[in-house]
């Protein structure tokens, strides 16, 4: 639990937003008032301390009792309302990096997402598989707004083979720079 900041003038009662009662000294009146802090900075100042030194006048020694009319109050303090932790804000969700996307039978039918992946690889595999599943159905590997393959444009769909794989990261490698190329025979 965390502990407030001790309130030693009138200053931090109000930048706490903490409460300020007088209590009336005399042991026959002893009435209570919660005092309006903001007037009394404006009347002797933010500096003064809530505690007086020892054998000095404070200014609690000059408050009047509105009850009873005698001077002299004792101060007690009420701490404000502990303020609830803000969470953290949330990252936001990551979304994924391929989607899947089955548009209907007739054009401009809809669209509806089967299939998500963070990995090209996987998003032409799944890709393949709902094209070939869903032969009557137009089907597009997007990334984002790009679309990569559609089922429909006319072209056979491939599916990817282990030669073709090796094949593709060979590539990348090389594109990288991180494999040497190899010259064509």
């Amino acid at each position: 639990m965390e502990r407030a900041q001790p309130s030693n003038t009138l200053g931090d009662v109000q930048s706490a937003g903490h409460s300020l009662f007088a209590v009336c000294r005399h042991a026959n009146c002893r009435y209570s008032k919660e005092i309006d802090v903001p007037r009394l900075i404006q009347s002797i100042g933010p500096h003064h301390y809530l505690l007086p030194d020892r054998g000095e006048l404070h200014f609690s020694d000059k408050m009047r009792c509105p009850s009873c009319k005698r001077r002299g109050v004792n101060l007690w303090l009420k701490p404000a309302a502990p303020r609830a932790k803000q969470a953290p804000p949330l990252a936001p969700p990551k979304l994924p990096n391929f989607t899947i996307v089955d548009h209907g039978r007739a054009p401009y039918a809809g669209h509806e997402v089967i299939a998500t992946a963070d990995n090209l690889m996987v998003g032409k595999g799944a890709f393949a598989a709902a094209a070939l599943f869903y032969g009557d159905r137009r089907i597009s590997l997007k990334q984002g707004a790009f679309v990569i393959a559609d089922s429909k444009d006319g072209k056979p769909i491939e599916v990817m083979t282990a030669e073709r794989y090796v094949e593709m990261r060979q590539a990348e490698a090389q594109m990288a720079g991180i494999a040497p190329q190899t010259k064509a025979s």
